[in-house]
C-alpha cells in the first residue's frame, strides 16, 4: 500500500489490530516518568529486506517495533516501515500527551535514531522489540488511534463527517501529519459549531455557524490569511457640509434597501489565500457607482489594485485600505476582471490603460462615522465600502442569521461592502457582501446587526468613489 495513503487511512481505521508474533527479543530502553525530559539516544541495526522498494511496504517481514509499555500493556507505536518510509512521518504532534518522540530514517535504512523527549502522560517503560516476525492482519498500529483520539481531540464518531467535509471543500493535505493537525482544529471548530447552534436553538443567538471552508483553520490563522485592512495613519474625511445625503433626514429614508435587486452588485468573489479584502471592497463600491452612472455593471479587477497600488500605500496581499485603491483609480483607472483576472497573489503590475473599464473623480471617506451616516449613504449613493472587525471565530464560521457578537471590537481588520439594509422580525441589519466565496455565510453575504452600538465598527470608516 502506498504509505501516503496508508497515513491518511490511519484517521479512519478502527482501534483493532490482529498481530501474530512468531518470535521476538525485548530490549529495554528507558523508564519514562510523567513530566520527565529525556535526552537518551538509541541507535540500533535494522533488518533490511530487498522487498522494500519505492513506496511498497511488505508487511510480513522481519521488523523492529517500538513499544510503549504502560499499565501492563504493550502499545505498538510503529516500526521502521510503519513510520512511512517516503514521507518520514513524525508522530510527535499527535502523540505528544503520552510521549513526544521523533523517528529519523536514514536513506540507506541501516540505522534508525529514536529520540524520546518528554512524557506528559502516565509513567511507563519504553521497549524496543527486535527480530520480530509478524503478520499484520488488519492495520499497522496498535493503540495509536486510541492515543490520537484522547490526546489530539479526534473522535472516530466524526470520521464520516470529516470525510464528507474534506471532499466538499476539496481539501488536500501535503502529508498525514498536516492532515492530523487540520483534523484536530476541525474537531475543535466542530465542537464550537455544535454548542453555538444548540444555544441558538435555545434563543441565545440570532445567527448560526457552520463548518465552512475555514473550519480547519484556527482563528489566528484565518485572521492572518484573510483580514488585510490596514487603516492609514492619516485619513481625510469629507466634512458633513459637503455630504449631499446629509440633507436627507433619516426618517424619510426607505425602511429597506438592497442594491443587488437593482443590478448594482456583481457576483461574490473569493480572495483565497491573499489578504486583499480591501481591494475587493473597493472594486465592489466602484462597480456599484459605475452601474448607477452608465447603466452597465462590469466586474472590475481586484488583482489590478493588488498589483498596482503600492505607491498609494497598499501592500498587496499583506494589506491595504479602500481609499488607497480609490485614489489609484482616480489617477490611473482600472481594468475589468476579464482583462486582468484574479490569481490570489501579488505580482508585477500589468495594467493596460487602453483597456480601462472604469475610473473615478474622487475618493470620499464619510463623516461622521455613525450608523445614521452610513444608512443615508447606502440609501442615496449605493454600495459603500466599510471596514469591520472580522476577527472572531463566530464570524469565520458564520452561516446564517443576523450576526451580533458582543466580543466584536472597535479595531477593524477586514474590508467588506455594505449593499443594503433591512429589518427582520423587528431586528435591524446591514446586508454585507464578503469576499470569502459563495459557500461562506448566506451565499457569500452576512447580515450584521444594525443600531446595536456600531456592531463590529461597521460605520466607522464608510467610503466610496465619486464617479
Amino acid at each position: 500500500m502506498n504509505p501516503k495513503k496508508l497515513a491518511k487511512k490511519m484517521m479512519t481505521l478502527p482501534v483493532m489490530v490482529l498481530l501474530q508474533i512468531e518470535q521476538s527479543d525485548k530490549r529495554y530502553l528507558a523508564n519514562v516518568n510523567k513530566g520527565e525530559d529525556l535526552h537518551k539516544t538509541v541507535v540500533y541495526s535494522m533488518a533490511v529486506d530487498s522487498a522494500v522498494q519505492d513506496t511498497t511496504i511488505q508487511l510480513d517481514q522481519s521488523l523492529d517495533i517500538l513499544v510503549l509499555h504502560i499499565g501492563g500493556k504493550n502499545m505498538v507505536m510503529g516500526s521502521s516501515r510503519d513510520l512511512f518510509w517516503d514521507i518520514k512521518f513524525d508522530m510527535s504532534p499527535f502523540l505528544g500527551v503520552v510521549l513526544v518522540w521523533k523517528i529519523l530514517l536514514r536513506q540507506d535504512s541501516q540505522e534508525q535514531e529514536v529520540i524520546p523527549t518528554r512524557c506528559d502522560g502516565e509513567d511507563g517503560d519504553l521497549y524496543l522489540l527486535t527480530g520480530l516476525r509478524m503478520k499484520f492482519l488488519m492495520c499497522i498500529l496498535l493503540g495509536a488511534f486510541v492515543v490520537v483520539s484522547e490526546t489530539a481531540n479526534i473522535s472516530s464518531e466524526r470520521d464520516r463527517d470529516w470525510n464528507i467535509w474534506t471532499k466538499e471543500f476539496k481539501k488536500n493535505y501535503k502529508n498525514a501529519e498536516e492532515a492530523l493537525s487540520r483534523r484536530e482544529i476541525w474537531e475543535q471548530n466542530h465542537n464550537f459549531v455544535v454548542k453555538h447552534n444548540r444555544e441558538h436553538g435555545q434563543g441565545q443567538y440570532s445567527y448560526t455557524v457552520g463548518l465552512n471552508h475555514l473550519a480547519d483553520f484556527t482563528t489566528e490563522e484565518a485572521n492572518k490569511l484573510l483580514n488585510g485592512v490596514i487603516v492609514p495613519p492619516v485619513l481625510v474625511r469629507e466634512t458633513s457640509d459637503h455630504n449631499r445625503y446629509n440633507n436627507t433626514k433619516t426618517a424619510t429614508l426607505p425602511d429597506s434597501v438592497d442594491w443587488r435587486q437593482k443590478g448594482a452588485v456583481t457576483e461574490v468573489k473569493n480572495q483565497g489565500s491573499c489578504g486583499c479584502c480591501w481591494a475587493f471592497s473597493a472594486a465592489g463600491a466602484l462597480e456599484g457607482q459605475m452601474k448607477l452612472k452608465t447603466g452597465k455593471v462590469v466586474s472590475l479587477s481586484s488583482q489590478n489594485l493588488v498589483d498596482c497600488s503600492s505607491a498609494y500605500g497598499s501592500a498587496g496581499c499583506n494589506g491595504g485600505f479602500m481609499t488607497q485603491a480609490f485614489q489609484y483609480v482616480v489617477d490611473k483607472g482600472i481594468n475589468a476582471n476579464a482583462t486582468y483576472p484574479y490569481h490570489a497573489s501579488a505580482g508585477p503590475c500589468t495594467y493596460n490603460s487602453s483597456a480601462k473599464a472604469a475610473s473615478c473623480a474622487k475618493s470620499i471617506l464619510l463623516s461622521p462615522g455613525t450608523e445614521d451616516t452610513l444608512k443615508q449613504a447606502v440609501a442615496n449613493i449605493g454600495p459603500i465600502s466599510v471596514a469591520i472587525d472580522a476577527g472572531q471565530q463566530s464570524f469565520h464560521l458564520y452561516h446564517s442569521g443576523i450576526y451580533n457578537d458582543s466580543s466584536c471590537s472597535k479595531t477593524v481588520n477586514h474590508g467588506v461592502l455594505v449593499v443594503g439594509y433591512g429589518t427582520d422580525n423587528g431586528v435591524d441589519y446591514w446586508i454585507v457582501k464578503n469576499s470569502w466565496g459563495a459557500s461562506w455565510g448566506e451565499s457569500g453575504y452576512v447580515r450584521i446587526a444594525r443600531n446595536q452600538g456600531n456592531m463590529c465598527s461597521i460605520a466607522t470608516y464608510p467610503c466610496y468613489p465619486q464617479v
